[in-house]
């Protein structure tokens, strides 16, 4: 949601070696908090306060709060449908990464299921606590593991998650949710792919078309400014080989209330690395 001028500022070399760079970023949220407007103006569930939208989408806009979370909503469960599944049909889903229920807010309107909506900031878990009842919400570290048992979950969505987490932590990550998934159970989650080689330096291009992934601002790992660009090849070939078979492919496309790329991937029965999750 960031503006293209805006961006190019954030993004310059200049900034990043000036070292003011979370400075800035904070400056900017705390900007875009002040034009948030009312937040407890809304049919249904209340709304966050415009701080805790921009936390989790870079803006307080509360129409693009709901119109976009909805939207979502609807796009994962027809990426569950895209393998002859039924979301309908599954006990317990997780949003992995939930903020303070941009998307989680809708799912119940589309399953019967335990929903669980699991992020690891306290303050968004806390919210979504207090004001999503259908919800039950639970709080994780930046790093694994997650307070479930394995093979909980029939489906684990991710949306905007992977996409601001560094390679090594990614690979972990993936591992975990394998963990915590059902065999045969099902993972969705977004990555930016070539919708957004616009935000890619020449190098950094050249990298991302070799098929390595590329992150800017590593430096601030699991907030909405570190950005993880991700090639398809690099995604089905490297980061859910081990665990998951891709069975799904939504391509992101300029305009769209989802532009990044969105996958659907299978547990496979192959025994995940273990993260020293609880026991079943």
């Amino acid at each position: 949601m960031k503006s293209a001028p805006l961006r190019k500022l954030l993004t310059s070399r200049l900034l990043r070696r000036s070292g003011v760079t979370k400075t800035v970023f904070r400056a900017y949220e705390a900007y875009q908090s002040r034009r948030g407007g009312d937040f407890d103006q809304a049919d249904g569930p209340p709304l966050p306060p415009p701080e805790l939208r921009v936390l989790v989408a870079g803006t307080a806009d509360i129409d693009w709060f709901l119109t976009a979370g909805r939207a979502t909503a609807e796009i994962i469960v027809e990426s569950v449908s895209r393998t002859s599944r039924s979301i309908d049909e599954m006990e317990a889903v997780l949003d992995f990464g939930c903020g303070c229920g941009r998307v989680v807010r809708h799912m119940p309107e589309f399953t019967s299921a335990q929903i669980v909506g699991s992020d690891y900031n306290p303050e968004l878990v806390g919210w979504v606590r207090d004001n999503l009842p259908q919800i039950i919400a639970a709080e994780n570290k930046v790093e694994p593991p997650l307070a479930f048992p394995e093979a909980k979950f029939d489906l684990v969505y991710a949306i905007s998650v992977f996409t601001h987490l560094t390679e090594e932590l990614q690979q972990r990550w993936v591992s975990e949710l394998a963990r915590v998934i059902k065999p045969g159970g099902l993972l969705v989650f977004s990555t930016h792919g070539t919708r957004y080689l616009d935000r890619l330096g020449s190098k950094e291009t050249k990298r991302f078309r070799a098929g390595e992934m590329v992150v800017q601002f590593d430096e601030m790992e699991g907030s909405n400014w570190c950005s993880a660009f991700h090639p398809e090849e690099y995604v089905s070939q490297r980061l859910l080989a081990d665990s998951f078979a891709p069975r799904a492919f939504r391509r992101g496309v300029p305009g769209d209330i989802l532009e990044q790329d969105c996958w659907t991937a299978e547990r496979t029965s192959r025994a995940p690395a273990q993260s020293g999750g609880p026991a079943g």
